[in-house]
């Protein structure tokens, strides 16, 4: 532990989660039955299988969550969208980034963008600030907001035009700066879409 003493320390529990990966192992059974759970677009299915999984094994549900995050693991994305998947929809477009989005629904960029078209909606908010970059990037914000002052964030030759940093220079940086990230900490599912859900 770092010994800060807060509960929602994102160092404390990074370390929390290696601690329980190394303390849960996933055998290839377990892990084709983890991979099972996520096949097909039914919601209710997933839980009902997780919950299963939790009943024969003991685990805490989160183990299974965590480990399937860590897999890149998540429903069809051609999966139905439930109504109140809509609404929460609706909500974050407004305040959240995308990759939050992403996160709590457990859908694609793709699927997100297109059922926002299909919805009508429009992101009030787009591109990333500060605390955004922290969060998918699992570093402390003092590091994202030095990663921005040096200029990391702009194209060569350019500057930040405004106060938020659009996805094309966030993809920018993800190819051109890997040394100044770790690919254990930042947002699996996230990242995964940029890097391979993006041709730019």
């Amino acid at each position: 532990m770092c010994g800060c003493g807060l509960t929602k320390c994102r160092e404390c529990w990074g370390r929390r989660l290696g601690l329980a990966a190394r303390r849960y192992h996933f055998t290839p059974e377990l892990m084709e039955r983890l991979r099972e759970a996520y096949r097909g677009p039914d919601r209710p299915a997933l839980t009902r299988r997780l919950d299963a999984l939790v009943r024969e094994t003991g685990w805490p549900r989160w183990a299974f969550l965590d480990q399937a995050q860590r897999r890149g693991l998540v429903l069809d994305p051609r999966a139905r969208w439930t109504a109140a998947e809509d609404e929460l929809l609706r909500e974050m477009l407004a305040s959240q980034s995308l990759g939050a989005i992403m996160r709590t629904l457990g859908r694609s960029e793709v699927a997100i963008k297109s059922r926002a078209q299909h919805l009508r909606l429009s992101r009030r908010r787009e591109g990333y600030d500060v605390a955004d970059l922290a969060e998918v990037f699992g570093v402390h914000p003092h590091k994202a907001a030095r990663w921005v002052e040096r200029g990391l964030f702009v194209r060569p030759r350019g500057r930040l035009e405004s106060g938020r940093i659009g996805e094309d220079l966030v993809a920018r940086f993800i190819r051109h700066f890997p040394h100044e990230y770790d690919l254990r900490r930042v947002d699996q599912v996230w990242f995964k879409s940029m890097v391979f859900g993006r041709q730019t």
